[in-house]
């Protein structure tokens, strides 16, 4: 089962490398989160997807 986190980060077309220099998100843990090794507080979650969502704006934007 995917998570939020990949599934979102797919579907706005982001790659982890992008995510994680930007958030300065380790990779052993992005990819934890998304082969759901690793679980998430709800409140992070949301604020991890909302980071996701303004770096896609962005990138339109470019």
């Amino acid at each position: 089962m995917e998570s939020r986190i990949k599934d979102t980060r797919k579907a706005l077309g982001l790659i982890q490398l992008k995510v994680q220099k930007l958030l300065g998100i380790p990779t052993r843990t992005q990819q934890g989160w998304e082969l759901g090794e690793r679980s998430l507080a709800p409140w992070l979650e949301e604020m991890i997807i909302r980071e996701y969502k303004r770096i896609a704006e962005e990138n339109c934007k470019e």
